[in-house]
């Protein structure tokens, strides 16, 4: 067996559509898994499929997805493939235990870009995927384990109240909605958040004048006019060696914290979508550039 994970690379976030396919002796497709653009995530085997997700009825890949500017190619193992399989065939509860316990696992072994990675295709990839309440709840007691009271007390103090973050973010998007909605020249909407070591950065919002999906992130182009400043984030939520914390209790204070932050991101975003324009979220480590 062979697993690919294929890329669509377009113009538009609209049509763009990532594939994870198990491949047999003959190149033919046996399991597959679709991410569309609207959360979805597609199945299909030989006797069942979800609507618009079947198996291919020609080899793996076809001549067109071996040219480079439409496709992104990658062999992944098939441990890799089997825990996304699992993961989209479990129930939203056992999808908490089920990325816990990965997140835990790498934790514990001191992998914390592995976790780091684990956390954003999570985010990326589990779209549809929602009950964040849950996963924020399930990261509680190993939190609480490993990291001393007064750590975990100032998480909850920095984003544990998040109604004010949430409301601050959903002013800043609904200002950005009514500024695109009177430009023709506005193709999408992008928060980012971005810690500099200060102890509190700001997650902003940009009106992009053009953008591409590229695999990882998004690569947008704006002007300094069209950044519209949201609400603080505290640095605690930065991996920080210096906290004097063990690498295990760095990386579940870090991911737990992302995970709050995350759920105020897709709570604001699920009543921000009027203008029909694309909405990216995501952590920006380079400085900003501007036309």
């Amino acid at each position: 067996m062979e697993y690919l994970d294929v890329a669509w690379k377009h113009d538009s976030a609209d049509y763009s559509i990532r594939t994870v396919s198990e491949i047999d002796a003959q190149r033919y497709e046996i399991r597959k898994l679709d991410y569309f653009p609207d959360g979805r995530i597609g199945f299909a085997t030989e006797h069942q499929h979800t609507p618009g997700t079947g198996l291919s009825d020609v080899p793996i890949p076809p001549p067109d997805i071996n040219d480079p500017e439409e496709f992104v190619v990658a062999v992944i193992s098939a441990d890799v493939f089997e825990r996304l399989w699992q993961f989209r065939m479990a129930a939203d509860d056992e999808k908490t235990s089920l990325a816990v316990a990965e997140l835990l696992r790498l934790a514990h072994a001191h992998r914390w870009d592995e976790a780091s990675g684990f956390f954003e295709t999570l985010c990326q990839h589990h779209c549809e995927w929602r009950p964040l309440d849950n996963l924020v709840a399930a990261l509680r007691a190993p939190l609480e384990a490993v990291c001393p009271r007064d750590v975990v007390r100032e998480i909850d103090t920095c984003l544990g109240g998040t109604r004010a973050f949430e409301a601050g973010l959903q002013a800043a998007l609904e200002l950005a909605i009514e500024r695109a909605i009177h430009r023709s020249d506005i193709a999408a909407l992008y928060c980012e958040y971005f810690f500099d070591g200060s102890e509190a950065s700001s997650a902003d919002v940009f009106l992009c004048q053009s953008f591409t999906r590229t695999d990882d992130d998004w690569a947008s182009q704006f002007r300094q006019s069209d950044v519209i400043s949201g609400p603080s984030i505290h640095a605690l939520l930065n991996y920080d060696p210096e906290r004097g914390l063990d690498p295990v209790a760095n990386v579940i204070a870090s991911v737990y914290a992302h995970a709050v932050l995350l759920r105020c991101f897709c709570r604001v975003m699920n009543v921000s979508r009027q203008t029909g324009l694309p909405i990216g979220f995501a952590q920006r480590d380079f400085p900003v550039t501007y036309l």
